[in-house]
C-alpha cells in the first residue's frame, strides 16, 4: 500500500476532505441551463513552442541465441529454459511524456497589484476584504488596505506584500506557499487506465474545498477550475511545461487557455470525449477559452467553481468545441 504525504515548504499538508476544482484563469461557468448545444467558435492565441509528444514505446532486450554447431548436437547442447539473466527486460521509453516528479519552481514572489492565488486570499481576509471568484485578485482596495497595514506596524510603506510584511500579518503558511506542488504517486511502468483514475482520485479528493481565484491548494486553501486540474496531472504523473503553479497566480496569465492550445496533449473533437479528458469553455464576450472541468463519463464533470470544487452535470453553453486528452 502506498502511503502519500504532502510536503508544503517545510509544513506537511494533509489530504484534507473528499473535493476537486479548479485553475487559474477559470471564471466559475454559467450554470446549467436548457437549451440548443451550441459550439462556438474558440479565439486561439500563440503560445510558446513545448515539446511533442509521442506514445510510450517499450525497448526489448534479449540475448541472441547460441549458435549450434553443423556437427550433431552433443546432449548437453539441447535447447536450455532462459536464466534469470535472458528474460526480456522493458525499459521506459526515453520520449515518455511521464514523469516521476515535478519540475520545481521559486516560489515567493512579492504580492502587488493584479497578482492572484491563494496567498492573496490569505492577505484579504486577515485585512477583513471577503471576496468570491475572480474577485479574489490583489487590486487597488487591496493595496490601500496592505499601505494602512504596513503604516499602523511600522512596516515600508511600498503597498507591496514582501516576506516581513508576510510575516508581520502572521498568516500562518510560509511566504513561499505559492510554489505548492503535488507530486507523482505512480511508476514509469504505470498504463494510460491507472494514470486517468488516479487524476481523476485526486480531483474527488478535493471536492469541498474553497474556490481560490488563481489558486492551486493546498485543499484547505483552494483551487480556481486549472488549478484543480493542474495538481491533478501532476499526481499521475504529466507535467505540462512551460505551464506551472507560479505561473498560475500571474496578473494575465490563463492556465486554463494554455491548456486548450499545448501542443503536446492530445487534441479531439468534443464528440470524441472518454472519462479523464479535459472539458473547456469560452467567455461569452471574447471567445477565449476561461473554464476547464475533467470529465467523469456519463455527463459528468469535476470542477472548481463559484464557492467550492464539486461534481456537476456537464453544461453545453458556450462548451468549447474541442478536448484535450492528458492520457
Amino acid at each position: 500500500m502506498i502511503i502519500r504525504r504532502r510536503t508544503v515548504l517545510g509544513i506537511s499538508v494533509g489530504s484534507g476532505a473528499v473535493a476537486l476544482a479548479g485553475l487559474a484563469g477559470c471564471a466559475p461557468s454559467p450554470q446549467a441551463q436548457p437549451g440548443p448545444t451550441t459550439v462556438p467558435p474558440v479565439v486561439a492565441e500563440p503560445t510558446s513552442a513545448v515539446p511533442t509528444e509521442s506514445a510510450p514505446s517499450a525497448i526489448e532486450t534479449t540475448e541472441p541465441a547460441p549458435v549450434q554447431s553443423t556437427s550433431a548436437p552433443a546432449p548437453e547442447e539441447t535447447t536450455a529454459e532462459p536464466t534469470p539473466e535472458e528474460t526480456t527486460v522493458e525499459a521506459p521509453p526515453s520520449d515518455s511524456p511521464y514523469v516521476t516528479s515535478i519540475t520545481p519552481v521559486k516560489g515567493g514572489i512579492p504580492l502587488m497589484l493584479g497578482w492572484n492565488g491563494t496567498r492573496v486570499g490569505l492577505v484579504q481576509r486577515k485585512l477583513g476584504i471577503i471576496r468570491k471568484g475572480s474577485d479574489q485578485t490583489y487590486d487597488a482596495v487591496t493595496r490601500d488596505a496592505v499601505l494602512k497595514f504596513q503604516r499602523d506596524n511600522g512596516l515600508e510603506v511600498d503597498g507591496v506584500v514582501g516576506p516581513i510584511t508576510w510575516k508581520a500579518m502572521d498568516l500562518g503558511y510560509p511566504f513561499d506557499i505559492d510554489a505548492f506542488q503535488e507530486q507523482p504517486v505512480l511508476g514509469l511502468e504505470a498504463g494510460r487506465e491507472d494514470r486517468i483514475e488516479q487524476m481523476i482520485k485526486y480531483a474527488l479528493k478535493q471536492e469541498g474545498s474553497p474556490y481560490s481565484w488563481g489558486g492551486a491548494g493546498p485543499y484547505e486553501l483552494g483551487y480556481d477550475c486549472s488549478g484543480l486540474v493542474l495538481q491533478a496531472m501532476y499526481t499521475a504523473g504529466r507535467d505540462p511545461q512551460p505551464i506551472n503553479v507560479v505561473h498560475h497566480a500571474e496578473p494575465t496569465y490563463r492556465t486554463s487557455g494554455e491548456l486548450y492550445r499545448h501542443p503536446a496533449i492530445q487534441t479531439l473533437d468534443l464528440a470524441e470525449r472518454q472519462r479523464g479528458d479535459l472539458l473547456f469553455w469560452t467567455n461569452a464576450n471574447t471567445g477565449r477559452i476561461n473554464h476547464v472541468s475533467i470529465y467523469l463519463g456519463d455527463n459528468q464533470m469535476m470542477e472548481a467553481a463559484y464557492d467550492y470544487a464539486a461534481v456537476a452535470e456537464v453544461r453545453m453553453k458556450r462548451i468549447a468545441p474541442k478536448i484535450k486528452r492528458v492520457f
